[in-house]
């Protein structure tokens, strides 16, 4: 690891990501139902200065719940003290967040969940992408239904999560480690 001069490295494990969502319960529905997202039992509330400064929200109220998949914790986040809505679906080359992904079995099979749980598979986004070896790997998005933008991938032979792994520099991240995708 390169050095930037600093005294010393710290010592940080990652967390979660979390999601501002409309409504907490809707959300963690179409996150369960099409990944197969594991929701804690336990909706979480919380509100007052403390979370109003850490958060930078004035009057903050907010409902959370985490979902799990593999190693990834999702926070929704529900504010219920005020909201501001986006314009629409943010544009990947946007400045902040950007998607989720998810490695799929199935794309239009992962489609129709998606539309079936309203959101939105967006089928005309798909594209192919054959990497070192002739490995292919298809690619698309779908929206949420609040708009959030959401990356499927679909490895279709063994290979392909090989050859997309190296491509992207992750091969020695243990990239979808135990997944089974």
């Amino acid at each position: 690891m390169a050095s930037h001069g600093w005294d010393r490295a710290v010592t940080a494990a990652f967390s979660h990501l979390a999601l501002t969502v409309a409504k907490v319960e809707p959300m963690a529905k179409f996150y369960g139902e099409v990944f197969d997202m594991e929701a804690s039992p336990h909706v979480f509330e919380g509100h007052g200065h403390r979370l109003s400064r850490v958060m930078e929200v004035p009057e903050a109220k907010i409902r959370g719940l985490f979902m799990r998949r593999d190693g990834l914790l999702l926070e929704l986040l529900e504010y219920q003290s005020a909201h501001r809505a986006s314009p629409g679906p943010r544009d990947d080359d946007e400045i902040g967040y950007a998607h989720l992904s998810f490695v799929v079995d199935d794309l239009e099979r992962t489609g129709r969940r998606i539309d079936a749980a309203g959101g939105e598979y967006r089928v005309a986004s798909r594209a192919d992408f054959v990497f070192e070896g002739g490995a292919t790997t298809s690619m698309a998005f779908c929206l949420d239904p609040e708009g959030n933008r959401i990356e499927l991938v679909h490895h279709h032979e063994a290979t392909s999560r090989t050859a997309h792994a190296r491509f992207l520099g992750v091969e020695n991240l243990a990239w979808l480690a135990g997944s089974g995708i």
